[in-house]
């Protein structure tokens, strides 16, 4: 499987096309999401394992390992929807979760955090009823679960894109 890292950062995020540019010139992929919306670490790695199997296997929607990434994470066959769940917009306080894919991923991380003058977030990515409500999770399946089981949910979110048409 492909060697990845993430890390949570915040800060200013003006314009998203020009940020879009310099995430090119990184040494690899990046993938930028609200941290609002991962449920846990478990929740990031799930979608990475997954993404990476359906290309393994031809079944992704993308040839892009992040973008595929991102449809497990928001539990979404189209990329558009799932940018729309998970994806960041512009805004002065933005909590991201930053995702860097391939041998070099620490370092674009680091490089990625001092170009956008972002700093470490230290605060866990956890499952949160906003959050999950936001991914598509009812009301009623969030009062069936304690919240210690809440990041589950997530996790099946992404499971089941391999099985919803």
């Amino acid at each position: 499987m492909t060697a990845w890292e993430y890390r949570c950062l915040r800060g200013r995020v003006e314009e998203i096309s020009p940020l879009l540019a310099r995430l090119a010139t990184l040494p690899c992929p990046v993938q930028l999401v609200r941290a609002d919306r991962i449920c846990g670490p478990d929740h990031l790695a799930h979608a990475v394992r997954l993404a990476a199997r359906a290309q393994a296997q031809g079944r992704g929607a993308s040839d892009a390992l992040p973008a595929e990434v991102v449809r497990y994470l928001a539990g979404e066959r189209q990329i558009t929807k799932a940018l729309a769940k998970v994806g960041i917009a512009p805004g002065a306080d933005v909590r991201i979760a930053a995702l860097a894919f391939g041998e070099r991923a620490k370092e674009a991380l680091d490089r990625l955090a001092t170009a956008e003058r972002w700093a470490d977030d230290p605060e866990p990515l956890r499952a949160t009823r906003e959050g999950l409500l936001a991914l598509g999770v009812s009301p009623e399946e969030l009062i069936l679960l304690p919240e210690a089981r809440w990041e589950d949910l997530a996790l099946e979110r992404a499971a089941l894109v391999d099985v919803a048409k």
